[in-house]
């Protein structure tokens, strides 16, 4: 769901950026508890992304995340089919509990680059006990660490949000040269994919 964050079962007590984040039972009603259920799996997807045009693909998003050691409890990422990340499996007793928001980024570009549809799921796939606050998602943008053809030589990295998209650098910590030196962040992070959840 997609709701401001209220701090229960584990979930942050407000959202990283703006007001609203995307996560497992995020409490809009005051008798919900924050946990994601047991014995179910929940699924949010990402729009799908044309990134034929681009050899390095990297997903990078903020993170708060609870979930039970993975033997039990999967918290998985998926590019179309295949998975990208998923939560540790330490034995039995090694829970995943973020305590602040995390910078996640993920390099996707074995999936990802060069394919004309690309989409992202976020998943909690629950056994029958011990429930958490599972995912809880800000700030989601796919990024190249490419840069693009600059004629000129000095117009640094440059936006490309894709088409209907608006554009966040800031959203996910994406560096946009304009009224900064013409040579910062070259190289770094140069091209925005897509960038949601402002």
């Amino acid at each position: 769901m997609r709701e401001p964050p209220k701090g229960k079962g584990g979930d942050p007590p407000s959202a990283y950026s703006g007001t609203y984040a995307w996560g497992n039972d995020l409490a809009p009603e005051d008798n919900w508890n924050g946990l994601y259920q047991a014995s179910k799996k929940n699924t949010l997807r990402s729009p799908v992304y044309d990134l034929s045009a681009y050899d390095h693909v990297r997903l990078r998003f903020r993170r708060w995340l609870a979930v039970e050691d993975g033997v039990y409890d999967k918290a998985s990422i998926y590019v179309n089919e295949e998975r990208a990340w998923v939560n540790v499996s330490g034995g039995g007793g090694t829970a995943h509990v973020d305590r602040e928001w995390i910078l996640e980024d993920v390099d996707i570009s074995e999936w990802a680059a060069g394919q004309s549809e690309v989409q992202i799921r976020f998943e909690i796939f629950s056994d029958a006990a011990r429930e958490y606050g599972g995912w809880t998602i800000d700030d989601f943008c796919l990024y190249t660490t490419g840069v693009l053809d600059d004629p000129i030589g000095d117009a640094g990295p440059t936006v490309d949000a894709g088409a209907g998209m608006a554009a966040s650098g800031g959203g996910c910590g994406c560096q946009t040269t304009g009224s900064e030196s013409p040579a910062a962040g070259r190289g770094l992070l140069a091209v925005v994919l897509a960038a949601l959840l402002g």
